[in-house]
């Protein structure tokens, strides 16, 4: 699980790192319009929690269908020393699903935040002169 989760927040990171990058000209335009660094930090933050509450609820539903799935298919496996078959099962827990679901959106926030904080605190002209 912890390997798992370090993936994760690793993609997560340089996805939302690229996209700030990316969009570098886009907050040396909004600066320029007067928006306060503070405000497009807040804007891309919030991008982040969107984009990270779509993804945890996808990955709920993938774990609830691969439940599912499992629990149909009645799949069965031989451990070593035991003479029949064990049924497979995958059991749900809400809590660390939800204590995942809230630390993956969070994580986006924060993934989101520190390189538009970079971005938004450039000098404007080369923010808009980035390319």
């Amino acid at each position: 699980m912890f390997l798992f989760s370090i993936t994760v927040v690793m993609g997560t990171v340089n996805t939302m790192s690229m996209a700030v990058y990316e969009r570098t000209r886009e907050v040396g335009t909004l600066r320029a319009l007067g928006i306060k660094p503070g405000s497009v930090v807040r804007l891309f933050a919030l991008e982040g929690a969107i984009l990270g509450a779509l993804g945890a609820v996808a990955g709920v539903v993938l774990t609830a269908v691969g439940r599912w799935v499992v629990a149909i298919a009645r799949l069965t496996y031989q451990p070593p020393g035991v003479a029949e078959g064990v049924q497979v099962e995958v059991d749900q827990v809400p809590g660390v699903l939800a204590a995942s679901f809230l630390i993956f959106i969070a994580l986006a926030v924060v993934s989101a935040a520190l390189p538009a904080r970079r971005a938004a605190r450039q000098n404007i002209v080369d923010a808009l002169g980035h390319v």
